[in-house]
This record gives C-alpha cells, structure tokens and sequence, in this order.
C-alpha cells in the first residue's frame, strides 16, 4: 500500500542505490585500488575524505531542501554517486583524482541522507511531507526493518 505513494517508492529505490554503491565502494573498489598500487593507509584515508565530505554535505541537506524539490536532489545526488563510482577506473592510480573523486562522491550522499533515512525516531523528510503522520510512522518503520536485511 505504501508503495504506491511516489515519494516511498522513490525513497526506497534511493535507499536501494545508495546500498549498491556503498557495497561497491567497500569490495570491489578497494580490490581495484590495491591493484593500482595504494596501500592500505592511502585506502583508509580516501574512504575517510569521503565521509567527512558526507558530513558536511548531511549539514547541508536543510539548505537543499529549501533550494529546491527534495525528490529531485535525491535523484541528482545519487546519479552523481554512480557515476563518480562507475568513473573511478578510468582515473588509474592517480591519488589527486581518486580523492576528488571521493569527496566529489561523499557530498551528495551526505545531503541526501537526511532526506531519505529516519534519524532516531524522526521520519525521513520526503517520506514524512508525503504522507499523514500515522503514515509516516509505519513508512519510517517499514524503512528501518528494510535496511536490516
């Protein structure tokens, strides 16, 4: 029934992608990064450049959400996501770029968490504008058992 609501199933289908590509940057990229030639260390520190751009990109999502239609910045923030991922071979060993890359890749990912996941107990902001507060509540908990598989 829920799925029925645009905003739930393009929320959902967000959540999906953003699993997808967190999965690949977490197996099959580090593989490819060990295979140009990056060290563990250099690994960790490209992973830690793209969280603290997804932090502050998190600080950011109320302005977002102001600038203009959230549903359509989640679109954006996740095309950029798999693109920048699907890019990342074409860059060799180049450390510059990878952490451009990286940070380029966090900032989205950063702004469009806060509109799609549930913080706590608080719905997530499409999910709880697009539906009733009685619903938002069963779309914020069908969204945090989803997430556990």
């Amino acid at each position: 029934m829920l799925l029925s609501i645009p905003a739930i199933a393009l929320s959902l289908a967000i959540m999906a992608m953003r699993n997808i590509t967190y999965s690949i940057q977490t197996s099959v990229y580090v593989v490819y990064l060990r295979q140009v030639g990056l060290v563990g260390t250099t690994i960790g520190i490209l992973f830690s450049a793209a969280e603290i751009a997804n932090g502050f990109g998190a600080l950011f999502a109320g302005c977002a959400m102001g600038l203009g239609n959230a549903q359509r910045t989640m679109l954006r923030g996740t095309a950029i996501s798999i693109l920048l991922i699907a890019l990342t071979p074409l860059l060799g060993g180049v450390l510059a770029m990878l952490l451009l890359f990286q940070v380029m890749r966090g900032w989205p990912e950063g702004v469009i968490q806060p509109l799609v996941c549930p913080y706590k107990r608080a719905p997530p902001a499409v999910i709880s504008r697009a539906l009733s507060s009685a619903y938002a509540k069963r779309a914020s908990g069908s969204r945090r058992s989803w997430s556990r598989r």
